[in-house]
């Protein structure tokens, strides 16, 4: 069970990520992914917060259609990808392995959606996710968040 209230975001305590992550659904509009982008990937620095939620951004992932998923992917992957982390924070490569994988096969299951023909700049995006998850640096080491 994670304790939000001992760990940390952008904004000070982390115990509002949750309720955000719950409310996050689907639709990328949904003002709770621009409050957990803003909160857990600040302008590229990422917290122990933004760690602690892979494990949810991966179950949310799992949860939505492979159309629907590419939001909680790209944040997981910026969290991932970001190199501006606490000192004190292990590798989330090694710390979060596990969710990494799977996060790895989500996007390759996304990449393969047909609906994706029509969105060539969600592809690349997955893309860029799927890299990402690779720990392959991308586009100079950092990844720049996408405008939706």
């Amino acid at each position: 069970m994670t304790r939000w209230s001992q760990l940390t975001h952008a904004y000070g305590t982390a115990e509002d990520v949750p309720g955000l992550l719950r409310a996050a659904g689907p639709d990328p509009e949904n003002p709770a992914w621009s409050e957990l982008w803003s909160r857990l990937c600040h302008q590229g620095t990422v917290y122990p917060a933004s760690y602690a939620a892979l494990p949810a951004l991966a179950d949310k992932a799992r949860r939505f259609t492979a159309a629907d998923r590419i939001t909680p992917l790209l944040l997981a992957a910026y969290i991932v990808a970001g190199t501006d982390r606490p000192d004190a924070e292990p590798d989330p490569k090694d710390a979060y392995a596990a969710e990494i994988a799977e996060l790895i096969e989500l996007v390759e299951q996304a990449l393969r959606d047909p609906s994706l023909s029509d969105r060539p700049h969600r592809y690349v995006e997955l893309l860029e996710a799927l890299l990402a998850f690779e720990g392959v640096e991308v586009w100079g080491g950092g990844t720049a968040r996408s405008q939706w």
